[in-house]
């Protein structure tokens, strides 16, 4: 169980907000905020880790990637996460929609 689950099993979505920081929508208390903070670290790789599958579902669909390429994006990517990150966040804006 990742670190996401726990709050959605409670009605708490999280987000990516702008530094590094989440966003917690949701009703809380104080100790869910508690838990939050003390795991901000696992829940911002997995938050970001979600929006690298994301991006990568609307750039290989435009590409026409193969499927059976995707397992050697995401190792490729797992050399410098952030920079893959931020490669498919750019390359998804310019993907017409997006």
């Amino acid at each position: 169980m990742g670190a996401l689950d726990q709050f959605t099993r409670r009605g708490i979505r999280l987000e990516l907000a702008d530094g590094d920081n989440v966003r917690a929508i949701g009703t809380l208390n104080d100790s869910l905020r508690s838990a939050i903070k003390t795991q901000k670290p696992q829940i911002i790789d997995e938050l970001k880790r979600q929006e690298f599958e994301r991006l990568l579902a609307i750039v290989a669909t435009d590409h026409d990637t193969p499927a059976h390429e995707y397992a050697e994006i995401r190792e490729t990517a797992a050399g410098d996460f952030e920079a893959a990150l931020e490669t498919f966040a750019n390359m998804a804006k310019q993907i017409k929609g997006i």
